[in-house]
Protein backbone atom coordinates (compact mmCIF):
# COMPACT_ATOMS: atom_id res chain seq x y z
CA UNK A 1 0.00 0.00 0.00
CA UNK A 2 2.98 2.50 0.46
CA UNK A 3 2.80 5.36 3.16
CA UNK A 4 0.13 7.91 4.85
CA UNK A 5 0.87 10.92 6.52
CA UNK A 6 -1.63 13.25 8.49
CA UNK A 7 -0.73 16.96 8.86
CA UNK A 8 -1.83 19.36 11.17
CA UNK A 9 -4.91 20.04 9.52
CA UNK A 10 -6.40 16.85 9.83
CA UNK A 11 -6.09 15.87 6.14
CA UNK A 12 -4.84 12.12 4.84
CA UNK A 13 -1.78 12.28 2.24
CA UNK A 14 -1.49 8.70 0.49
CA UNK A 15 1.58 7.76 -1.68
CA UNK A 16 0.19 7.05 -5.28
CA UNK A 17 -2.36 9.95 -5.12
CA UNK A 18 -0.50 12.91 -2.67
CA UNK A 19 3.12 12.65 -3.18
CA UNK A 20 5.75 12.68 -0.40
CA UNK A 21 5.00 15.77 1.95
CA UNK A 22 8.77 16.47 2.25
CA UNK A 23 8.50 19.94 3.19
CA UNK A 24 5.82 19.76 5.08
CA UNK A 25 7.43 17.03 7.32
CA UNK A 26 10.60 19.66 7.79
CA UNK A 27 7.93 22.27 9.26
CA UNK A 28 6.52 19.83 11.54
CA UNK A 29 3.19 20.10 9.88
CA UNK A 30 2.73 16.54 9.88
CA UNK A 31 1.44 14.56 13.04
CA UNK A 32 1.45 10.91 12.15
CA UNK A 33 3.10 9.39 9.06
CA UNK A 34 2.43 5.23 8.16
CA UNK A 35 4.19 2.59 5.97
CA UNK A 36 2.16 -0.27 5.00
CA UNK A 37 4.04 -2.75 3.10
CA UNK A 38 4.98 -6.75 3.15
CA UNK A 39 2.36 -7.54 5.81
CA UNK A 40 3.19 -4.87 8.03
CA UNK A 41 1.90 -1.89 9.59
CA UNK A 42 4.28 1.02 10.97
CA UNK A 43 2.88 4.47 12.25
CA UNK A 44 5.08 7.36 13.65
CA UNK A 45 3.22 9.82 16.26
CA UNK A 46 5.48 12.75 14.94
CA UNK A 47 3.78 14.71 17.83
CA UNK A 48 5.43 12.26 20.86
CA UNK A 49 8.36 10.19 19.28
CA UNK A 50 6.54 6.95 19.59
CA UNK A 51 6.54 4.45 17.18
CA UNK A 52 3.76 1.95 16.60
CA UNK A 53 4.47 -1.83 15.29
CA UNK A 54 1.39 -3.54 13.23
CA UNK A 55 -1.38 -1.13 14.40
CA UNK A 56 -4.93 -2.28 13.43
CA UNK A 57 -6.29 1.44 13.25
CA UNK A 58 -4.98 4.54 13.36
CA UNK A 59 -7.21 8.02 13.80
CA UNK A 60 -5.93 11.65 14.63
CA UNK A 61 -7.57 12.89 17.32
CA UNK A 62 -8.24 16.90 18.37
CA UNK A 63 -5.27 16.25 21.09
CA UNK A 64 -3.32 14.26 19.38
CA UNK A 65 -2.60 10.27 17.71
CA UNK A 66 -4.94 7.55 18.72
CA UNK A 67 -3.17 4.10 17.69
CA UNK A 68 -5.65 1.49 17.94
CA UNK A 69 -4.19 -2.36 18.52
CA UNK A 70 -0.38 -2.19 17.85
CA UNK A 71 1.19 -5.09 18.74
CA UNK A 72 3.99 -3.01 20.40
CA UNK A 73 4.53 0.57 20.89
CA UNK A 74 8.40 2.07 21.67
CA UNK A 75 9.35 5.21 22.45
CA UNK A 76 12.44 7.15 21.06
CA UNK A 77 15.01 7.99 23.73
CA UNK A 78 18.67 9.10 24.00
CA UNK A 79 20.69 7.45 26.35
CA UNK A 80 18.82 8.15 29.54
CA UNK A 81 15.62 10.22 28.42
CA UNK A 82 12.35 9.71 26.77
CA UNK A 83 12.66 12.32 23.74
CA UNK A 84 8.86 12.67 23.93
CA UNK A 85 9.12 14.25 27.23
CA UNK A 86 12.32 16.62 26.88
CA UNK A 87 10.99 20.42 25.80
CA UNK A 88 12.65 23.70 24.50
CA UNK A 89 13.17 26.15 27.15
CA UNK A 90 12.27 30.21 25.57
CA UNK A 91 13.69 33.13 28.18
CA UNK A 92 11.95 36.50 27.16
CA UNK A 93 13.88 39.80 26.96
CA UNK A 94 14.32 40.77 30.55
CA UNK A 95 12.01 43.41 31.56
CA UNK A 96 13.30 46.65 33.59
CA UNK A 97 14.00 44.97 36.64
CA UNK A 98 16.04 42.09 34.72
CA UNK A 99 13.12 39.56 35.00
CA UNK A 100 12.04 37.21 32.61
CA UNK A 101 9.82 34.55 32.21
CA UNK A 102 10.48 31.03 30.35
CA UNK A 103 8.09 29.11 28.20
CA UNK A 104 8.25 25.69 27.13
CA UNK A 105 7.54 24.33 23.71
CA UNK A 106 7.44 20.79 22.63
CA UNK A 107 10.50 19.34 20.38
CA UNK A 108 9.54 19.16 16.65
CA UNK A 109 9.75 15.63 15.27
CA UNK A 110 10.74 15.33 11.32
CA UNK A 111 9.96 12.23 9.37
CA UNK A 112 12.42 9.36 7.91
CA UNK A 113 11.16 7.57 5.64
CA UNK A 114 12.35 6.28 2.29
CA UNK A 115 13.28 2.50 0.39
CA UNK A 116 16.69 1.52 0.10
CA UNK A 117 18.04 -1.29 -2.23
CA UNK A 118 20.74 -3.50 -0.98
CA UNK A 119 23.00 -6.25 -1.80
CA UNK A 120 21.44 -8.57 1.17
CA UNK A 121 19.35 -11.49 1.74
CA UNK A 122 16.42 -9.06 0.73
CA UNK A 123 17.96 -7.58 -2.53
CA UNK A 124 15.13 -9.07 -4.59
CA UNK A 125 12.60 -6.46 -3.31
CA UNK A 126 13.16 -2.82 -1.87
CA UNK A 127 13.76 -2.47 2.72
CA UNK A 128 11.25 0.31 3.49
CA UNK A 129 12.13 2.74 6.33
CA UNK A 130 10.17 4.65 8.12
CA UNK A 131 11.03 6.68 11.27
CA UNK A 132 11.45 10.24 13.43
CA UNK A 133 14.71 12.63 14.52
CA UNK A 134 14.45 15.49 16.30
CA UNK A 135 17.38 17.64 17.82
CA UNK A 136 17.78 17.77 21.67
CA UNK A 137 17.70 21.43 22.98
CA UNK A 138 21.68 22.62 24.27
CA UNK A 139 20.31 22.41 27.93
CA UNK A 140 19.76 18.55 26.86
CA UNK A 141 23.10 18.05 24.85
CA UNK A 142 22.18 19.82 21.34
CA UNK A 143 22.29 16.28 19.46
CA UNK A 144 20.70 14.88 16.55
CA UNK A 145 18.22 11.46 17.84
CA UNK A 146 16.55 9.49 15.31
CA UNK A 147 15.01 6.21 15.07
CA UNK A 148 14.31 3.72 12.59
CA UNK A 149 12.43 0.75 11.56
CA UNK A 150 13.04 -1.34 8.08
CA UNK A 151 10.54 -3.41 6.72
CA UNK A 152 11.78 -6.35 4.89
CA UNK A 153 10.14 -7.83 1.95
CA UNK A 154 9.72 -11.55 3.94
CA UNK A 155 7.80 -9.59 6.79
CA UNK A 156 10.59 -9.00 9.50
CA UNK A 157 11.72 -6.05 10.57
CA UNK A 158 14.78 -4.44 11.92
CA UNK A 159 15.12 -1.45 14.54
CA UNK A 160 17.98 1.02 14.16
Amino acid sequence: MGWIAVNNKGETLYEDRDGRPMEAGEKGELVVIAQEDYHRRIAVDLLNGIIHLDYDELEVAEDGVAIKGAKATFRICDETNIVGDLFETVSSEPDEQGNFTNSYKKLVWRPIWFTRHTLGATAMAPIKCIGAQTTLPKEFGGKNIKKLVSIFSDTTIGID
